[in-house]
């Protein structure tokens, strides 16, 4: 999601606009919270969200009438601003839009759409979403859009006839009857348009007078994702071949293919458009930003290594699906894309290991050249709880050798580093993990190795974990137990 000041989020992490790290909100963190948009001004950012049951000084859980918490706080709080109950299904396929001018939202709450202030949650208007010979219906909407600050449209029926509806947010509805049935996928955060499904293929609706343009032939039985931007200009198109952007004219501005032998289960990347529509961002594992690059700053230069790879180890190896979920997430945004040193993988030993090379920007709170070791612990402890949601639960005062989680700091020909170990003892896919950070001049590496439990790491980890000394460093460090709940 795109947020004030062009920041994006994706899950409990967001970056600003110039690829800097920005801090995570709790909110985004919390299972039972679903972040749906980002309000408010670039110097006071507002996450609205929607929230389930055991959340911090909300009710356990809203009334049997309701189905989910509008929650809305600001982004440097803990603690949410507003807490309404309404008939929104939490997990529900039904959309929430932001108004163009960011101070507003709809939403859909049973067969109604509810038009609200975005910062308060304070109703403005209801407008019925359809009707069968006079009768509200159970809407087949799952998506009304802004046509622009003060009306909003869906795909309603009529007397079982498809139409637009557009209902001005303090006044009735206008009814244009469509001649074909269609069905809003997408809606343009800058207002003026949707993406719409026609039989087998995807256009766009303009809201204003209902007519449809720039159609794209798709494969019908395939999922897929779509986004529209830049008010109908820019329409995006993912499935689990990877994406595509297009122009208006129906031309092709961008397109990234998922190489054939990625994923066997590939996921479909996630899209969204900036609100001026000058911005695609795309998620897929590693998070890609397309658009204006004119005042990025240049990518630093990343010396070359040499690599002899331990016996048994092949190079440019995908991490297997198992384990796709402990891998380092690379650090990107809209910054130039990290470098990547390595990837290799040994089915005999049963590692997979990966280097990559980072501008120190995108590491927010680097301790300084003189920071103590218990303060470049703290670091370490932020930057892995920031990487793996599993180090939100670290607990470091454990001294035992077999803990879970393990930190060690040090210094190597002028670089800081530190070193974390994590056993992963919960699901049936357990594993070792080994991660070293070194802080270089104005470069960041990180070299992620992934093991089974208790598995060897003698001969092979360091190696890969010296890499960017250049140099063997005598570490003290020890394998995993044993154990596993499978």
């Amino acid at each position: 999601m795109f947020g004030p000041g062009d920041s994006v989020s994706v899950g409990a992490r967001r970056w600003n606009a110039d690829g800097s790290e920005a801090a995570a909100h709790a909110f985004a963190r919390d299972g039972q919270l679903h972040p749906v948009a980002y309000a408010g001004t670039a110097d006071a950012p507002r996450v609205i969200a929607l929230g389930w049951s055991d959340l911090d000084d909300v009710p356990a859980a809203p009334s049997a009438e309701d189905r989910a918490w509008l929650v809305i706080a600001d982004v440097d709080s803990d603690v949410a601003t507003t807490k309404i109950a309404i008939h929104h299904e939490f997990l529900g396929e039904n959309n929430i839009e932001l108004s163009p001018d960011g101070d507003s939202l709809v939403t859909i709450e049973r067969t109604e759409a509810v038009v609200r202030a975005a910062a308060t949650g304070i109703e403005r208007s209801r407008h019925p979403l359809g009707t069968v010979d006079g009768e509200i219906s159970f809407p087949e909407a799952r998506h009304v859009c802004w046509l622009d600050d003060e009306h909003v449209a869906w795909i309603g029926t009529d007397h079982g006839a498809n139409v637009l509806r557009v209902a001005a947010v303090h006044g009735g509805i206008a009814i244009t009857p469509l001649a074909q049935p269609v069905t809003i996928v997408a809606c343009d955060p800058a207002g003026d348009a949707a993406a719409i499904a026609v039989g087998s293929s995807i256009a766009v609706l303009d809201l204003a007078n209902a007519t449809i343009t720039s159609k794209h032939t798709i494969d019908p039985d395939r999922d897929r994702v779509i986004a529209i931007g830049a008010r109908g200009q820019r329409l995006a198109i993912a499935d689990a071949g990877g994406f595509a952007l297009y122009r208006a004219d129906g031309s092709t501005a961008f397109a990234h293919a998922r190489p054939a032998d990625d994923d066997e289960n590939p996921r479909i990347p996630q899209l969204a458009f900036s609100r001026d529509g000058h911005r695609l961002a795309a998620v897929d594992g590693t998070l890609i930003v397309i658009g204006d690059t004119s005042n990025a700053a240049p990518a630093p230069v990343v010396p070359s290594f040499d690599l002899d790879l331990p016996r048994g180890f092949v190079a440019n190896r995908p991490i297997d699906v198992a384990w796709r979920y402990a891998q380092l997430p690379v650090p990107s945004g809209a910054a130039t894309l990290p470098s990547l040193i390595f990837q290799a993988a040994s089915d005999e030993t049963i590692a997979h290991v990966i280097g990559i090379a980072i501008d120190l920007a995108d590491l927010p709170r680097v301790p300084a050249d003189s920071a103590t070791e218990t303060e470049m612990k703290a670091f370490a402890k932020r930057t892995m709880q920031r990487w793996f949601e599993a180090w939100q639960f670290a607990d470091l005062a454990d001294s035992d050798p077999d803990a879970d989680y393990t930190i060690t700091v040090g210094r190597t020909n002028g670089m800081r580093w530190f070193e974390t170990r994590e056993l992963h003892r919960d699901g049936c896919e357990p594993f070792d993990g080994y991660t070293r950070v070194v802080i270089d001049t104005h470069l960041a590496y990180i070299v992620r190795a992934i093991t089974v439990p208790g598995g060897k790491i003698d001969g092979w980890l360091a190696p890969f974990l010296d890499l960017p000394f250049g140099a063997h460093v005598k570490t003290a460090r020890r394998k995993g137990p044993h154990s596993g709940p499978c």
